[in-house]
């Protein structure tokens, strides 16, 4: 008798158990069921992962599963029940994302030249559409969790990112805006450096030129300018396209060597060096337009006729170049518009851009402690 009262008790516990585990079962295979929209992409994270017959927990920050629904119904799909697995998010198959952001330029005292605008700060206004063109790069590559766990060396936007920031990313687009913010500021600062220099050299050969000649008017110092410019073609060119020029062709270097140690002589065998040498910078600006900056000498000649003096020095340069850059707003916008970087925002994050716009835009200064100076 206490043989069969304990395979009865062993029976009901066995049952009782079976049935809970089967409830358990079937609400873990319930929560496990998600609907997906019709057109829409699922960004799904999860932890365990089959490597061979085995299934095991992948390495952190876990492994990444794109679903998509390109049908016009919704689709069923399952998910690693939680806390092993969780729908990170909802996208539209043919979204598109705007992002907007803000980056510090320059106080306006340093474009107007008046010490009572310091106050007020000029900033850019960065407003981009994307284009997700790569739903399986976006999702690895662009994973908020991914930067805690990395050394965000190895991410080189994010470098310079706090703790405190980087745990303020809660999604792929909050990620995707500070990328691009990061990369436009420092392509900022390289833009700025290559007007400054560029706009030293100009003054430099616009004064000398203005130092041969007899006191002129604005309009005749202009004249003398572009005559020089035009007798020395080589010097239209910015100044790291025509180091690139000397350095890969040693042709044009000695033809323009041979030249000017003979240009006082008046022969046409020399005038025919000089249109041969005239020819080729005419035929390497129309092949390489980004060679030479019309509107630079253009702005570079008004001020130096203007002032008749203006020794580059470092804060003359700075106020120059913010004043250009500040009435030539596409300088910033083409930052993020060049076809190198347009590439690589699709190869490393699988995005396209659609649409850019850059405002320059008028705040109070003690917001931006980082305006540049």
């Amino acid at each position: 008798m206490a043989g069969r009262g304990l395979l009865k008790v062993l029976g009901t516990w066995s049952l009782g158990f079976f049935l809970f585990s089967a409830c358990i079962g079937m609400l873990l295979l319930f929560v496990s069921w998600h609907s997906l929209p019709p057109k829409s992409v699922a960004i799904v994270r999860e932890i365990w992962v089959r490597e061979g017959p085995l299934f095991g927990p992948s390495a952190l920050p876990f492994r990444i599963r794109v679903v998509q629904n390109a049908e016009t119904y919704p689709k069923r799909f399952f998910v690693q029940p939680l806390p092993f697995g969780v729908v990170e998010e909802v996208l539209p198959l043919d979204g598109e994302i705007s992002l907007t952001f803000r980056i510090p330029l320059w106080r306006k005292d340093a474009v107007t030249g008046n010490p009572h605008d310091g106050s007020v700060a000029f900033v850019g206004e960065v407003r981009a559409q994307l284009v997700i063109t790569d739903y399986e790069q976006f999702a690895q590559k662009l994973d908020p969790l991914l930067v805690r766990y990395v050394p965000l060396r190895q991410i080189a936007p994010l470098s310079a990112l706090s703790r405190e920031e980087v745990f303020s990313l809660r999604k792929r687009e909050d990620l995707l805006r500070e990328i691009l913010r990061r990369d436009f500021a420092q392509r900022m600062i390289g833009e700025l450096g290559k007007i400054s220099q560029s706009l030293h050299f100009k003054l430099y050969f616009a004064e000398k030129v203005l130092e041969e000649l007899p006191t002129t008017s604005p309009s005749e110092g202009k004249i003398a300018i572009w005559k020089r410019l035009d007798w020395y073609p080589w010097y239209k060119l910015e100044p790291q396209e025509m180091g690139k020029i000397i350095a890969e062709d040693t042709q044009i270097f000695e033809k323009i060597m041979t030249y000017l140690r003979r240009e006082n002589q008046k022969d046409a065998e020399l005038e025919k060096l000089r249109e041969e040498i005239k020819q080729y910078f005419s035929d390497y600006i129309a092949r390489n337009p980004q060679s030479y900056s019309q509107e630079l000498w253009n702005f570079a000649i008004e001020r130096i006729a203007e002032s008749r003096s203006l020794e580059p020095k470092p804060e003359t340069l700075r106020f120059l170049t913010y004043q250009y850059v500040h009435t030539h707003p596409t300088l910033l916008r083409d930052l993020l518009q060049s076809e190198e970087y347009v590439k690589n925002l699709a190869v490393q994050y699988g995005v396209a851009m659609k649409y850019l716009n850059v405002q320059i835009l008028e705040d109070l200064a003690i917001r931006y402690p980082e305006l540049l100076r």
